[in-house]
């Protein structure tokens, strides 16, 4: 039978080519033509044809597609450690046209071949959500619901193969743990008491070469996972791991204390179908450890440094010291007006995290229920308001509303900038100004209201947020330089007037959200050609720890990552040179009479 294998050089997707050839199917490959992928390719044996493309371009996956029996879909961007160097999570619209948009290309491709291929699309079990407080294991028909962009991806999918019309198997897989020393910083966002199920990757490539030959499968869900001797809590994965690796577990203070969209699932009509459950975590671990090498005998060697390097990488161990004041934070109320931007709804999920009362304020035009209900289901509590801030009396009625619904509040978090400006025209759209008074002097009439309350209450902290990086190439119109000047020189003086008060302001300098318009590491890429990441794009939820830090202790103004001071440096004090520079990347030109 021939085969075809999207995402083939993946972590999966390497168990699942090897497993095809033993059963001397023909199989096709189909990835991305990185620097990675290539290498492995070269390493196969002969039988395997390769076609290089994107899923975004249906006439490579007309080709991938031709002449097939059956495509077994795997290439999907994942939040993290992703092949393209981009994860899921920072760069959602981006992945979408991957994850979502090219399903729907692949779909479309088959369609169209005589007589169309069968398709098995892997998905996740993390499509469940928060279910820690149902009663495991998590069944077929449970309800979906999807916390993160990865597993909205993977329910978005999950319906285009449904209503696709051809024949089609989609399976959710559990945790299968890659052959990577790559420890990536969300290993620290689950709980270590979070259930979660492992399953080895040459299990699921066994249960996908068998689904092949399998008439069983056909118009099914199934679960892939584990089965009982693979159902962990997360506690007991991180800590034969680490062992294994030689480096130990670590503190439990280094974990978030946030439920976690995974769980322990039903896979016995899977196993009753396709007899693929072999191997346990025990096996998968003696098997790292050998691939480490004397790699091992390192770590164990310089195990105090290496333990401080992952602890260094944890947002939560370092909010350790100040256990203390946070529990004084429990039950506070935080107001939060930029819920509507990445910064701000990871700072809102923080908050409530971390046990405050929040209110969101909802703008015209926003809508932030969908992220009030990410926020109950991770065991936090947010109430929306609406209002209009363009008009005083509106921002007034907003106050006394808030004051008397939910009481004074103890924590204000506004994003201290504006949509960005470029062409002149735009000194002359009504909508720009529109926004000018509700970006602007909504805000600070707001924050005004909210600062005298807290002097009189004794107590509070009012942080800004402003993005840092918006120097080169672009050149700025002075509308957009001067309003955030004054921006900046109102927040300055409001630090100084408030000095001998015990009211707190700090503003944040951050550097481009991950989730932005301006994908800057994408623009350099394109450069380099070379999968790397640079270390001026922030991740929301790393901004949204450092808020958390400030108010606990309290500073000024606060850089991340802390080298971008060098930029607000360069804008203050060489700005001619900055000016002279952007005038010749980009002249203004004038018409002759």
């Amino acid at each position: 039978m021939k085969v075809l294998v999207t995402g083939a050089f993946g972590n999966i997707g390497e168990g699942v080519v090897e497993e095809l050839l033993d059963r001397r199917h023909e199989v096709r490959c189909f990835d991305i033509p990185n620097r990675r992928n290539v290498k492995k390719a070269a390493r196969l044996d002969g039988g395997v044809e390769i076609v290089w493309g994107d899923l975004r371009n249906p006439g490579d996956l007309a080709a991938a597609v031709h002449g097939v029996d059956i495509v077994i879909h795997l290439a999907f961007v994942i939040p993290k450690l992703s092949a393209t160097g981009i994860g899921c999570e920072d760069q959602p619209d981006w992945a979408w046209e991957v994850n979502v948009g090219g399903t729907g290309n692949l779909l479309e491709a088959i369609a169209v071949q005589e007589p169309p291929a069968k398709i098995i699309f892997a998905s996740s079990l993390h499509i469940y959500g928060i279910t820690q407080h149902q009663q495991p294991p998590r069944q077929v028909n449970d309800p979906l619901k999807p916390m993160e962009y990865y597993a909205r991806h993977k329910v978005e999918c999950e319906e285009l193969v449904r209503r696709s019309g051809l024949t089609w198997s989609i399976f959710r897989f559990a945790a299968a743990l890659p052959f990577s020393l790559k420890l990536d910083p969300a290993m620290f966002e689950i709980r270590l008491d979070n259930r979660m199920e492992y399953v080895h990757n040459r299990d699921v490539g066994l249960a996908l070469a068998n689904a092949v030959n399998s008439s069983e499968i056909w118009g099914k869900i199934l679960h892939i996972g584990g089965g009982a001797r693979c159902q962990y809590s997360y506690r007991q994965i991180v800590e034969k791991v680490l062992d294994g690796v030689g480096v130990g577990m670590l503190p439990e203070y280094a974990f978030s204390q946030r439920p976690f969209s995974t769980d322990w699932i039903d896979t016995r009509e899977s196993q009753r179908l396709l007899h693929f459950q072999r191997y346990t975590l025990d096996d998968y671990i003696r098997e790292f450890s050998d691939r480490l090498g004397f790699r091992r005998i390192l770590a164990r060697i310089f195990r105090p440094i290496v333990r401080m390097a992952l602890l260094a990488r944890s947002p939560y161990y370092r909010a350790r010291r100040f256990q203390a004041q946070k529990e004084t934070m429990a039950g506070k109320l935080a107001v939060v007006t930029c819920g509507a931007t990445s910064f701000g709804a990871a700072a809102a999920k923080k908050l409530t995290l971390e046990g405050m009362r929040l209110v969101l304020l909802e703008k015209p035009g926003e809508n932030l229920q969908e992220l009030a209900f990410q926020i109950s289901e991770e065991g936090g509590r947010a109430d929306v308001v609406t209002a209009d801030v363009t008009r005083g009396e509106n921002v007034i009625r907003l106050y006394r509303k808030i004051r008397r619904t939910w009481g004074p509040v103890d924590v204000l978090v506004n994003h201290a900038d504006l949509v960005w400006y470029n062409g002149r025209k735009d000194a002359y759209n009504s909508r720009v100004w529109k926004r000018i008074e509700r970006n602007l002097f909504g805000v600070i009439r707001f924050s005004e209201l909210i600062v005298e309350d807290m002097k009189k209450n004794g107590e509070g902290h009012v942080v800004f947020l402003e993005p840092v990086l918006k120097l080169l190439p672009i050149r700025p119109t002075p509308l957009l330089r001067g309003l955030r000047s004054f921006f900046r020189v109102y927040i300055q003086q409001l630090n100084r007037d408030l000095r001998l008060s015990p009211v707190r302001v700090s503003l944040v300098r951050a550097g481009i959200a991950t989730t932005d318009l301006l994908k800057i590491s994408r623009l350099l890429r394109v450069f380099s050609r070379r999968d790397r990441s640079y270390g001026i794009e922030v991740r929301p939820e790393v901004l949204a720890n450092r808020i958390w830090l400030l108010l606990v202790r309290p500073e000024p103004v606060i850089y991340i990552p802390s080298f971008l001071r060098l930029f607000a440096w360069m804008d203050s004090y060489t700005g001619w040179l900055v000016e002279f520079i952007r005038t010749r990347l980009s002249p203004v030109r004038v018409k002759s009479a």
